[in-house]
């Protein structure tokens, strides 16, 4: 994840508070100004990974860009949103 350090990520979700529930993933939020910039990193740094997908959506009338694959058996979830990572609602 050093490669999205500019993008201030934060795990968050339930894995960091120590709820293992089946199917929770590893969900790692980040402030986004450029959504197209940063579907191209996210293409480019882990379209090679199992099951991965991105899509561009809205969330409360807010453009976010999500990214899903699984790494060494466990799934991330990688969310861009142009907002402060404290304001999201992901």
């Amino acid at each position: 994840m050093k490669n999205l350090d500019s993008y201030t990520p934060v795990l968050c979700g339930t894995i960091p508070i120590n709820l293992h529930i089946e199917g929770s993933d590893l969900d790692i939020i980040m402030e986004v100004n450029n959504l197209h910039v940063f579907k191209d990193e996210l293409i480019a740094l882990y379209s090679t990974m199992q099951n991965f997908k991105v899509k561009t959506t809205s969330i409360r009338e807010r453009n976010v860009v999500k990214a899903n694959f699984t790494y060494e058996s466990f799934e991330f979830e990688l969310f861009g949103q142009g907002q402060p990572v404290h304001l999201q609602h992901a």
